[in-house]
C-alpha cells in the first residue's frame, strides 16, 4: 500500500517538482485580460457642455459628468431626489448650475448648483397627467427656463407641453398645454425670443417669453427633433428622412437645405453663422462650413444610434447615443474618438481566423471586427442598417479573412468580403447554431416557425440556398458543429445529442446520459468531443458520441460555449464570468480568473496560447501566455499589485559543463502606481537566495529574470524556492521549482 511517510525526503521532493511540473505546463501558462468592457451600459439621450472641460450626459437612469473635456467620466448621485425612470435632456448655464428632465412618476425635474454634486428635485404641481415627457429643458441664466415635452390625459391623448420657470425652478407655470402633437426641443436666445419644435413639420415661436406661441410655416410633414438659433436672426432645425430646415429672419422663412442623406437627423448644433453639425440614428455625422449650403459627412460613427450633439466652438465637440455611444473631438469632427470601449450590445458568439483578424456578434444585431487581435473593434453591422429585419445574432462564423456568416432570430446574413458588405441570405430560419467547413458546405440548426421549434438546414452553395434535412425532433435545438463535410453532431435541451456521418442526409439520436440542456458543442476529429450546458454540465466522448461520458466541472452555472484546439486542451464559458480550463481532455477542469461577473457567452481559440471570450454589455476577454503579459492593459486591471507565476515553472538548469544547456525563469509583475518594489528569492527554510529588485520602480508591467543561482553567483541545488514581492503596502509570493 502506497504509504506517504514511507517516502524519503528526497522522493517527497522529487513527487513535488512532478507535480508542480505538471500543473506549471497544463494550468499556469496563461492569464486573461479583458480587453473591452463598454464603460456605459445605457442609452445616451443629450449631452451638454459649458467649455471646453465641463460637460454632463443623461440616459436611461443615470447622469455622467466629466471634468476634462470628455476623457475620464463619472456618474453623479441623484438618489435623494427617490425614482427616476430616464433622463432625455440636460442643460447647464455655468459649472455649477443646470437642470436635467425626462420621465417619470413623480414628475420631477433636477435641478443642481454644484455642478451636479447634489441634485435636488422640482416639482411642476399643475401637471396632473399619467404620463409626462419632458423632452427639452433650456435656460437663459440661473433664473430663466423652459421645459418642452409631452403628456397623456386621463384618456391617452396626447399634448405638447411648455412649462416656464422665472426663479431657477422654484416654481413652474405652464404656459402651453393644447397642442394635439409632441413637442422635442425649446431653445431661447434671450428672456423673449425663442423656439420649439416637434411632430409634423412643427415650429413654434415665441416673442414675449412664451406667454403666446405661434406657429411658423415650415412646408414640411416630417418631425421636428433638434433646433438651434446663433441669434434672433439665424437658426437650423433638423428632422425625418433627413430634413435640414435654415432661416435668417427668425423663422418667418424656413428654407430647405440639401442633407445628402435620408436617415433621420436627430440633432443640430451650431457654433456661429457657418459652423454647424448635424448627427442622424445610422450614424450619419454631418457638417458644414458655409451656414447650410453645403453638408459634407465626417466619418467615426457609422450605423451607431447617435441622439445629442454638442460643440463649444469649431473645434471641440461630442456625440452621444444609444448603447453607451460616446464620441469627442478637437479638431471640428475631422477625426472622432470613441470613448468608453464602443457601444454596450452584448456579445453572443466569436470567431477568429488567426491571432489577428476576428468577428463578434450579439444584439442589436450587432457585428464588430478587429484586425489587430482585439485591441480595436469596428462596427460593421447592426440593427439599424438591417431596416430591423434582424434583431439580434446569436453566431457566426468565419472559415478565412474573408468568407464569413452571421446568424440570427430572423436570419442568415453572409460576407465575401471580411465583413466591409452583409448581405442576407435568408430571412426565413430563426437561427441558432451554425458552422461551415468550407466557402460552400454549411449547417445550421433553426427553424422556419419560430424560435420554439427546430430544424437542421443545410447548403452547398455557401448559403445561397437552404434545404431542410430530416431529424425527427420537436425538441430546441442550440448548437452544431462539423469536423468535415461527414460527420457532424447538433445539441439541445433534455440533453438531445444528434449525429450525422453523411453530411446529414440521415441523423441518427445519441445517449448523453443526461437531461440537462445542452447549449454548445466542439469536436477536434471524428472521435473526440465535448458537450456543454446547463448548471455546469459538461459531456465527453472518445468515440464519435456512442458513449458520452459526464465530467466534472466544478460549477453549477450554465455553460454557454465550448472551444478545444486538440484532444487535450480546451476551454468552457458561461454565466457570472466563468471560465474553465482543462489539459487533459476534461479529467480535470480548473476554474480560470475572469475578474468580471458579467455572463460569458462564447469562446474562440486559433491554438492553445491564444483565445476570446465575449459577453454580456459588450464584454472582450483576451488570453495569453504570460510572456506576452506587457500587453495588458493597466486601465482594465484591479488598482492592486499584481505577481504572476514564472515561466516556464519548473525551469531546467544544466548542473555539468558550463554554460550547457542553461535556462532561466522570468517573473513578471505589475504596479499600478509608482512605488519602491523588492523582489527576492528563499528556501523553504526562509533563507533568502538572491535579490532580484531593490528600488523604485514605474507603474506598469515589469519583469525579472532569475538563472538559478545566488547572490554570490553560486548555483543553488534543485528544489522549491518561493519568489517574495513587497511593493507600498502588498506583499505576494509564489513557489518555484529548480531541476538540474
Amino acid at each position: 500500500m502506497f504509504n506517504l511517510k514511507s517516502l524519503s525526503s528526497t522522493s517527497l521532493l522529487f513527487a513535488a517538482i512532478l507535480l508542480g511540473w505538471y500543473y506549471s505546463l497544463t494550468y499556469a501558462k496563461g492569464h486573461w485580460e479583458i480587453i473591452r468592457d463598454p464603460q456605459w451600459k445605457t442609452d445616451f439621450y443629450c449631452v451638454c457642455f459649458v467649455d471646453s472641460l465641463y460637460g454632463w450626459a443623461v440616459g436611461e437612469d443615470i447622469i455622467i459628468h466629466t471634468d476634462d473635456g470628455g476623457k475620464g467620466w463619472s456618474t453623479q448621485n441623484y438618489e435623494a431626489v427617490g425614482y427616476w425612470a430616464e433622463f432625455k435632456s440636460i442643460y447647464f448655464v455655468d459649472s455649477n448650475t443646470g437642470w436635467a428632465v425626462g420621465a417619470n412618476a413623480k414628475n420631477v425635474i433636477l435641478h443642481t448648483n454644484d455642478g451636479g454634486k447634489t441634485w435636488i428635485g422640482q416639482e411642476i404641481p399643475e401637471l396632473d397627467w399619467p404620463i409626462t415627457i419632458w423632452e427639452s429643458v433650456y435656460f437663459i441664466d440661473e433664473n430663466k427656463g423652459w421645459v418642452a415635452g409631452w403628456c397623456g390625459s386621463a384618456q391617452y391623448r396626447l399634448f405638447g407641453g411648455i412649462a416656464y420657470t422665472k426663479d431657477g425652478g422654484k416654481t413652474w407655470k405652464i404656459q402651453e398645454d393644447s397642442l394635439d402633437i409632441r413637442l422635442y426641443d425649446i431653445v431661447f436666445i434671450d428672456s423673449l425670443k425663442g423656439w420649439s419644435c416637434g411632430q409634423s413639420g412643427t415650429i413654434l415661436h415665441t416673442v414675449d417669453g412664451g406667454k403666446t406661441w405661434t406657429k411658423q410655416q415650415t412646408g414640411i410633414s416630417e418631425q421636428v427633433l433638434s433646433i438651434s438659433f446663433i441669434d434672433q436672426d439665424r437658426g437650423w432645425a433638423v428632422g425625418g428622412n433627413g430634413t435640414i430646415l435654415h432661416s435668417d429672419n427668425g423663422g418667418e422663412d424656413w428654407i430647405v437645405q440639401t442633407s445628402g442623406t435620408d436617415h433621420c437627423l436627430e440633432s443640430v448644433s451650431f457654433v456661429d453663422s457657418s459652423n454647424g453639425w448635424a448627427v442622424s440614428s445610422m450614424g450619419t455625422i454631418l457638417h458644414t462650413e458655409d451656414g447650410g449650403e453645403i453638408w459634407r459627412a465626417q466619418t467615426g460613427a457609422e450605423y451607431v444610434y447617435l441622439l445629442s450633439v454638442c460643440f463649444v466652438d469649431s473645434l471641440r465637440g461630442w456625440i452621444v447615443g444609444r448603447q453607451g455611444a460616446m464620441f469627442r473631438t478637437n479638431d471640428g469632427g475631422e477625426n472622432w474618438v470613441i470613448q468608453g470601449d464602443g457601444i454596450n450590445s452584448t456579445l453572443t458568439n466569436i470567431d477568429f481566423v488567426d491571432k489577428d483578424n476576428g468577428w463578434a456578434v450579439g444584439d442589436y444585431s450587432t457585428i464588430i471586427h478587429t484586425t489587430d487581435g482585439g485591441k480595436d473593434w469596428k462596427l460593421q453591422f447592426n440593427e439599424y442598417m438591417s431596416g430591423g429585419i434582424i434583431t439580434g445574432f446569436r453566431t457566426c462564423c468565419f472559415i478565412d479573412t474573408l468568407y464569413g456568416w452571421a446568424a440570427g432570430d430572423e436570419g442568415i446574413m453572409h460576407t465575401s468580403d471580411g465583413g466591409k458588405s452583409w448581405q442576407f441570405q435568408t430571412t426565413d430560419i430563426f437561427c441558432k447554431g451554425i458552422t461551415f467547413t468550407d466557402t460552400l458546405n454549411g449547417w445550421a440548426v433553426g427553424s422556419t416557425w419560430g424560435p420554439e421549434y427546430s430544424r437542421i438546414y443545410h447548403t452547398i452553395d455557401g448559403g445561397e440556398s437552404w434545404n431542410e434535412q430530416l431529424c425527427d425532433t420537436d425538441y430546441c435545438l442550440y448548437d452544431i458543429t462539423f469536423v468535415d463535410t461527414n460527420n457532424g453532431w447538433v445539441v439541445g435541451e433534455d440533453g438531445r445529442i444528434l449525429l450525422t456521418d453523411n453530411g446529414g442526409e440521415f441523423w441518427i439520436w445519441q445517449r448523453s446520459g443526461t437531461h440537462k440542456s445542452l447549449y454548445a458543442v466542439a469536436f477536434v476529429d471524428a472521435n473526440n468531443g465535448w458537450a456543454v450546458g446547463e448548471n455546469g454540465t459538461i459531456i465527453h466522448t472518445v468515440n464519435g458520441g456512442e458513449n458520452w461520458n459526464l465530467q466534472t466541472s466544478g460549477t453549477t452555472q450554465d455553460l454557454q460555449d465550448v472551444a478545444f484546439v486538440d484532444a487535450n486542451t480546451g476551454w468552457a464559458v458561461g454565466r457570472k464570468g466563468t471560465i474553465l480550463h482543462t489539459a487533459d481532455g476534461g479529467d480535470h477542469w480548473i476554474v480560470q480568473e475572469s475578474a468580471t461577473e458579467k455572463d460569458l457567452l462564447g469562446v474562440s481559440f486559433i491554438d492553445a496560447s491564444t483565445g476570446w471570450i465575449v459577453g454580456e454589455k459588450g464584454i472582450v476577454l483576451k488570453y495569453s501566455t504570460l510572456n506576452a503579459v506587457e500587453n495588458h492593459n493597466p486601465s482594465l486591471l484591479p488598482a492592486t499589485c499584481l505577481l504572476y507565476p514564472n515561466y516556464p515553472n519548473p525551469f531546467l538548469l544544466a548542473s555539468g559543463r558550463a554554460g550547457a544547456g542553461k535556462t532561466e525563469t522570468t517573473i513578471s509583475y505589475y504596479l499600478p502606481a509608482a512605488s519602491q518594489a523588492v523582489l527576492r528569492v528563499y528556501d523553504t527554510l526562509g533563507r533568502m537566495v538572491r535579490t532580484l529588485v531593490d528600488g523604485q520602480q514605474l507603474a506598469g508591467f515589469h519583469r525579472a529574470q532569475w538563472d538559478g543561482k545566488d547572490e554570490n553567483g553560486v548555483s543553488v541545488p534543485s528544489g522549491i524556492y518561493l519568489v517574495r514581492m513587497e511593493a507600498g503596502n502588498t506583499t505576494k509570493s509564489i513557489k518555484m521549482v529548480l531541476v538540474r
